[in-house]
């Protein structure tokens, strides 16, 4: 996975959910929208870290850096657009929730076209049920495969909250102030 390539579509889908420039709004979204871009791209390179002391196959590594690109981007924009808050518990549904279900529609090409490539059913699958369950309170994964990566993704996105909270405004992004 070119992580570059990736990270170029993963901001220009996040950004389409962004308000017109025009919208007093706009630019408050905009610099929480980069926080989130600045956390996807931290995910991914502590997924592949945690991937290399876990030693995770090369292939389910690809699968786990992919799941991290996409883990909150869609369902956090969503979520915001939808809802007016990228709080979780202020909205019907959590953003892992809204994300799996903007990544399987239509076959999956929403997934596709933020990673480039046109993957196997089953891989698709793996990526959008790491999405679903990554921000569950209670994890009910039975595939070995899903529940490893998804392990992964939940320690390397803890990392990077903690990181966010000691280094940006924790209060700034997660409020509804904008």
């Amino acid at each position: 996975m070119n992580v570059e390539e990736v990270m170029e579509r993963v901001e220009k889908v996040s950004k389409s959910y962004l308000p017109e420039p025009t919208d007093e709004k706009y630019a408050t979204t905009l610099r929480k929208s980069n926080l989130k871009i600045k956390h996807t791209r931290a995910v991914i390179a502590i997924c592949d870290e945690v991937a290399n002391v876990c030693n995770i196959s090369e292939e389910n590594k690809e699968i786990l850096l992919m799941a991290a690109a996409v883990h909150d981007i869609t369902g956090r924009d969503k979520q915001y657009k939808d809802y007016g808050t990228w709080i979780d518990k202020r909205c019907p549904k959590d953003h892992g929730t809204v994300g799996y279900e903007l990544l399987s529609e239509n076959n999956y090409s929403l997934l596709k076209l933020v990673l480039g490539i046109d993957l196997p059913k089953s891989t698709c699958n793996i990526i959008a049920d790491v999405v679903y369950w990554h921000c569950k309170e209670k994890i009910e994964v039975e595939d070995e495969v899903t529940k490893e990566l998804l392990d992964c993704l939940i320690t390397a996105d803890g990392i990077d909250l903690f990181r966010h909270r000691i280094e940006d405004d924790w209060e700034d992004m997660f409020t509804d102030t904008v």
